[in-house]
């Protein structure tokens, strides 16, 4: 196999995911799905409000499902969410 084996695919891929998840207010859609820094379902509320809840707790508001309706957000550390995917 050459220098693009399956691994290196892989994290093609997964680099790729994590470029293309949104932020804060790159989140556009309202209603979603919001689950907190616990990983507890906090349930289905209009988005500047999760904003404001992750903003009131140093975090980021990220849409780590936004092809589901409506889409799935979590209330997280990004940097460290990206750091532990590499």
């Amino acid at each position: 196999m050459g220098s693009t084996g399956r691994h290196g695919q892989a994290q093609g891929v997964r680099a790729i995911a994590q470029q293309s998840l949104r932020r804060n207010e790159r989140i556009r859609i309202s209603p979603i799905r919001v689950i907190d820094a616990e990983g507890n379902q906090v349930g289905i509320i209009e988005t500047r409000e999760a904003l404001a809840m992750a903003r009131e707790a140093g975090l980021e508001l990220v849409a780590v499902a936004p092809n589901s309706r409506p889409p799935d957000c979590r209330i997280m550390y990004y940097g460290k969410h990206v750091y532990a995917q590499k």
